[in-house]
């Protein structure tokens, strides 16, 4: 009887050991998920910043006339807008729905 009482014993022991070595490798691979989810926040932040500094007009104004060499038209011609027609603009009453052709009867 002792015998199966001291091998009860020592599974037990090694039981909980591999409990707690799990615990400790789920912790420590926790807190490097942890170290990762703040470190691709923090690269979001910074990629927000950077992406409102590169869509800010005066930004794009002042890279067209410096570096693109672009400058202000001297005048500028508006198309009236009625008289306007091309591919895919209807040339009639907007309001109007166009009527599918009748069917031929049997």
């Amino acid at each position: 009887m002792v015998p199966f009482v001291v091998v009860v014993v020592l599974v037990a022991l090694f039981g909980i050991l591999y409990v707690h070595i799990q615990a400790a490798r789920s912790a420590f691979e926790l807190a490097q998920i942890e170290r990762t989810v703040r470190a691709k926040q923090d690269q979001n932040e910074k990629l927000t910043v950077t992406k409102a500094y590169l869509e800010a007009p005066e930004r794009i104004r002042q890279e067209a006339i410096g570096r693109l060499r672009m400058r202000a038209p001297d005048k500028v011609h508006y198309l009236p807008g009625g008289e306007v027609s091309g591919a895919g603009t209807p040339t009639s009453d907007p309001d109007t729905i166009p009527q599918a052709p009748a069917l031929p009867q049997p």
